[in-house]
């Protein structure tokens, strides 16, 4: 059984790293396009803080959690609450995450012929840079 569990966190875990670059990518090359220069320096400025953010909501979520099941210290055989809070804290509090990156990738603006029609006016602009420097 942990096996299969363990396929789906594999998968889960590989597909959020996948699209997560991909999209940060195709963010910065349409604000090329738009702008005409490279600006992925602020782009992963602000996704670093984001994380950042996201760490201390987590840990603040955290010590919720256990302060409201009143497990501060160690106990071999915690009560039903510190277990629901565990079960929260490992199943709810992720699917809710999950749902929402989900309705967030599905409203994501740039893929079809959008995806295509920013690929090409990057490589035009790029050929306009290139055709500048010599």
């Amino acid at each position: 059984m942990v096996f299969i569990v363990q396929i789906f966190n594999g998968i889960g875990l590989g597909g959020g790293l996948y699209f997560y670059d991909q999209c940060i990518a195709e963010i910065i090359d349409e604000d090329e396009v738009m702008h005409g220069t490279r600006r992925s320096g602020i782009y992963y400025a602000v996704l670093n803080f984001l994380i950042r953010l996201s760490w201390i909501i987590n840990f603040i979520l955290i010590g919720i959690v256990f302060s409201t099941t009143d497990w501060q210290s160690y106990d071999p055989n915690p009560g039903v609450n510190t277990i629901l809070g565990l079960q929260i804290l490992m199943g709810v509090y992720p699917a809710i995450i999950l749902v929402i990156s989900l309705i967030g990738l599905y409203f994501y603006p740039i893929k079809g012929e959008k995806l295509a029609e920013n690929r090409r006016n990057l490589d035009e602009l790029h050929k306009q840079k290139q055709e500048k420097l010599q």
